[in-house]
C-alpha cells in the first residue's frame, strides 16, 4: 500500500510504502509491551485490526485522489466486500488478483514472516 504524506518529513520522504505483512508486524510491535501478541500476528483480532487499518488507509488515499493497491490475501468474503464497497463509494474499479505458489514456497514464506515479530 502506498500512502502520500500530507506534509513531507524533514528527510524529504513524501510517501510510505507498506505491505499488509509489514503493517501487521508494526501493529504487533505496538501491542502493550507483551512479548507475544495473543493469537500471533495471524490471530483473528490482529487480522481484524489489520484489515480495518488497511481499509481506513485506502479510504484516505482514495479520498485524496490517489490510486490504491491493497496487497493482501482477502481470504474471507467480508474482507473483500468491505474494500469493494469502499471502491464503489469512491467510483473506482475493484479487482482481485489471485496468485498461486507451491506449498513448499508458501511454508517457507510463512516461516520467514513469523520470525521476530511473532516471537519466533
Amino acid at each position: 500500500m502506498v500512502l502520500k504524506l500530507k506534509t513531507a518529513w524533514r528527510d524529504g520522504t513524501t510517501h510510505l510504502v507498506m505491505s499488509p505483512l509489514e503493517l501487521m508486524q508494526r501493529l504487533a510491535a505496538l501491542e502493550a509491551s507483551a512479548p507475544r501478541v495473543p493469537g500471533g500476528i495471524y490471530g483473528e483480532a490482529a487480522n481484524r485490526r489489520t484489515y480495518e487499518r488497511l481499509l481506513a488507509l485506502a479510504g484516505i488515499a482514495l479520498g485524496a485522489g490517489q490510486r490504491v493497491i491493497v496487497d493482501t490475501a482477502f481470504l474471507r468474503m467480508h474482507e473483500r466486500q468491505a474494500f469493494r464497497e469502499l471502491a464503489r463509494q469512491h467510483g473506482v474499479p475493484f479487482t482481485v488478483l489471485k496468485c498461486h505458489a507451491g506449498s513448499g514456497l508458501l511454508r517457507q514464506r510463512l516461516r520467514e514472516a513469523e520470525g521476530p515479530a511473532a516471537g519466533g
